[in-house]
């Protein structure tokens, strides 16, 4: 009787192995494609945000007068249930705008934007500094006045909060620095309320 015992137990713990290692291997299959396609879903947000300050620093510098635009963006508020952050920043010898997870940051998608990086003549600047509680542009639009909170990061779920008073934005600041005209562009959350 023993005999018979031990090949099933032998049988039954090698069925076990196998099913864990196919199920494991479902697993990471499973994990691997979800990241795949969140890298292309920060692809596409990356190219539309990066639309966004081309189109708005198209508009901004039409008049050549010292002037501060910003557009209300519309972002996801997460990508395969995952949170997000967008920022500018510097790739090889241009700028560009990168969107990656949070929990996973070489899950990402960038959008490289036309100006160069060292070019140290170019008037055009990105701004990568900011986020502290004194780095905001106070606005006058309609008898309202908003504050539009600067950082180098804007993370996803800006303004998707039930009663949030943060709207997402992309921006474009024309000023004049020693009779030079300049161009500062940027991401930042309006606060509305």
């Amino acid at each position: 009787m023993p005999e018979v015992a031990i090949p099933h137990v032998i049988g039954t713990l090698m069925l076990l192995m196998l099913m864990s290692v196919v199920s494991l291997y479902t697993i990471a299959v499973g994990i691997s494609s979800n990241l795949d396609t969140s890298a292309v879903s920060l692809q596409e947000v990356a190219e539309n945000v990066a639309s966004e300050v081309i189109s708005l620093l198209d508009l901004s510098t039409v008049s050549g007068n010292a002037s501060f635009t910003y557009k209300v963006i519309d972002i996801p508020e997460a990508i395969n249930g995952q949170g997000y952050t967008l920022r500018i920043q510097q790739s090889n010898l241009s700028w560009a705008i990168v969107a990656s997870l949070d929990q996973y940051n070489s899950v990402r998608g960038e959008a490289k934007l036309f100006f160069s990086s060292f070019d140290s003549a170019s008037p055009l600047r990105c701004q990568t500094e900011g986020g502290g509680a004194d780095d905001y542009f106070i606005i006058n639009s309609g008898g309202q006045t908003y504050k539009l909170w600067y950082g180098p990061i804007l993370p996803s779920g800006t303004g998707k909060a039930p009663g949030s008073s943060f709207k997402p934005v992309v921006w474009c600041q024309i000023y004049i620095e020693d009779g030079i005209q300049k161009i500062r562009v940027g991401l930042g959350r309006l606060q509305v309320s």
